[in-house]
């Protein structure tokens, strides 16, 4: 799963959440709970976990 970057216009919060391709964007922002979130255009990139 990707992760997505979102900035929130109201409180400039700055957060990425793990989601699926097919989930919906998220609209809350969870610092000030304004519906002001828009999902940020960033590099495709994905991270490893694990011992390897």
């Amino acid at each position: 799963m990707p992760f997505y970057e979102y900035r929130c216009d109201a409180c400039n919060h700055n957060f990425e959440a793990l989601q699926k391709i097919s989930d919906d964007a998220l609209v809350d922002c969870p610092a000030c709970n304004q519906p002001s979130l828009k999902k940020l255009i960033s590099a495709a990139g994905f991270r490893l976990k694990g011992q390897g």
